[in-house]
This record gives structure tokens, C-alpha cells and sequence, in this order.
């Protein structure tokens, strides 16, 4: 059974891997918080989502900041070419709503990667 650490390395990984074959990566942090448990080269763009004001005024990693409910919320279709949604889904009543609005066939379509924690 993999240990977060791990968890926490295989995503880091993944995104790692994005900035290879970009010039410049756009990343949502769905459920952001007041700081990232990753780190991103000099080329994101990093917009981060929390429901919290709190939250969002206590992060300096992030390039743009939005307050609402990721079971709400939506972006232009291909804003991301990452979206992290990292020990959020489990504090959401219909999490399901928020990985349909980051699935490829949604109406909010996202490029490339999402990445969410198991729940």
C-alpha cells in the first residue's frame, strides 16, 4: 500500500513530466488551501479554488486566486493543462459532481491531466 509520501512523489512526477513538453503549464490546485504539498518550476501558472477566504489570502504560491465550491464552479473549457484536486474529494458532499466537471467529455473540458487523491 502506498504511503502519501509516495503519493505525494507520483504526482509530483506527473507534473514534473507536464513541464517537460510545455513552454508554459497552466495548473488548477482544486481545494488549494493555504499551500501547496507540491512544487512547480518557474513556467506555471498556477490558479488555485478553496472555499475558504481565509485559505486563499494565507497562499503565496498562487498566481490568480477564486473563493467558491468546487461542486459549483466552473472554468472556461481548456484552461488546465494540470488539475490537482489533492485530500479534498472527502470533505465534499458530491465529489462525483466535481470529477465529472474535470472529465475530457464534460462541458468544461480540461487538457491532459487531473489528479485526485483516492478517497
Amino acid at each position: 500500500m502506498a504511503t502519501l509520501k509516495n503519493e505525494c512523489a507520483t504526482v509530483q512526477d506527473i507534473v514534473t513530466a507536464q513541464f517537460k513538453r510545455l513552454k508554459k503549464v497552466r495548473i488548477l490546485e482544486a481545494g488549494c488551501g493555504s499551500n501547496s504539498a507540491f512544487t512547480f518550476q518557474k513556467n506555471a501558472y498556477i490558479v488555485g479554488i478553496d472555499i475558504s477566504e481565509r485559505q486563499l489570502q494565507l497562499n503565496t504560491s498562487l498566481d490568480e486566486k477564486h473563493q467558491g465550491d468546487l461542486q459549483h464552479y466552473s472554468f472556461p473549457p481548456n484552461s488546465f493543462d494540470i488539475i490537482i484536486c489533492w485530500n479534498v474529494l472527502e470533505h465534499l458532499q458530491h465529489p462525483e459532481s466535481v470529477l465529472l466537471i474535470f472529465q475530457s467529455g464534460s462541458p468544461s473540458r480540461y487538457n491532459d491531466s487531473c489528479l485526485a487523491q483516492p478517497v
